[in-house]
């Protein structure tokens, strides 16, 4: 008996892929006297097989982060990309569950809509945020994709993280500077003056209280500007420690001037 896959060339010019398995009968002396078997046409087999290669490999190389769970949630394989980002080996994470990753900031609610949306067949996109085997916190741009069946049936779910840290990081930063002094850590001018503006129109009372450093000009002149920076420094964790507490989201405290 044998079996054998191979190309034959039909008489229109097309190329076809068959698998092919037969036998040899003999006569008494051992002669081959016919051969009988089957041919099967396996060419999209072959096709569907070389197309999931593909995609296999272009996952594998892919520049994103990509997890496959089972509908437990439990990972069944990451990409070279994922062990990157997380600091997990794939040996270490298998059958691990993908909360492993959460970094216990996310509201629970999130994670309840998530699985509610994907477990219905629906892709889920937002951004997460995450934590590493290093225990440190990274954001993430994430798609998740139900996997169906050949019956149509989700029965498993695929996750694409772009890793969007530094420019969260960045933005967040970018806010902090807009309404806060960067030295200090105090609200600036221009964000002080807009509370300040909307206090006025209220019917809240309100106190204004101006602090000044005497002779500070002299401090810079005399010890140079990073002494003064740092006398501005602790001038303003002081302010913060003594309110902390006492007046909640009642105090405003922020750096006008130069002093």
């Amino acid at each position: 008996p044998y079996s054998v896959e191979h190309r034959i060339l039909l008489s229109n010019g097309q190329v076809k892929i068959v698998f092919e398995k037969g036998k040899v009968e003999a006569d008494s002396r051992g002669k081959p006297i016919r051969m009988f078997g089957i041919v099967q046409d396996i060419t999209d087999k072959k096709q569907i097989e070389s197309e999931m290669k593909m995609l296999s490999n272009a996952i594998d190389e892919s520049i994103n982060s990509i997890f496959i769970t089972d509908l437990s949630g439990a990972i069944i394989y990451v990409n070279q990309a994922f062990e990157s980002l997380t600091g997990y080996l794939k040996e270490d994470i298998i059958n691990q569950h993908s909360r492993i990753l959460s970094s216990g900031n996310t509201p629970a609610e999130t994670y309840r809509e998530l699985w509610e949306i994907i477990t219905e067949g629906i892709t889920w996109r937002g951004e997460l945020q995450n934590r590493n085997k290093q225990g440190d916190i990274f954001w993430v741009n994430c798609t998740i994709l139900p996997i169906r069946n050949e019956i149509g049936e989700v029965f498993k779910f695929m996750s694409i993280q772009e890793d969007i840290s530094i420019k969260y990081l960045a933005e967040r930063e970018s806010q902090y500077l807009s309404t806060h002094d960067p030295l200090t850590g105090l609200l600036n001018r221009k964000h002080f003056i807009s509370l300040i503006e909307k206090r006025l129109f209220s019917t809240t009372q309100a106190a204004l209280i101006s602090i000044d450093i005497d002779d500070f000009n002299y401090v810079n002149e005399k010890y140079g500007s990073s002494t003064g920076d740092d006398i501005l420094k602790t001038a303003a964790a002081s302010l913060m420690e003594s309110t902390a507490g006492q007046f909640g989201d009642q105090i405003i405290l922020a750096r006008i001037g130069e002093n």
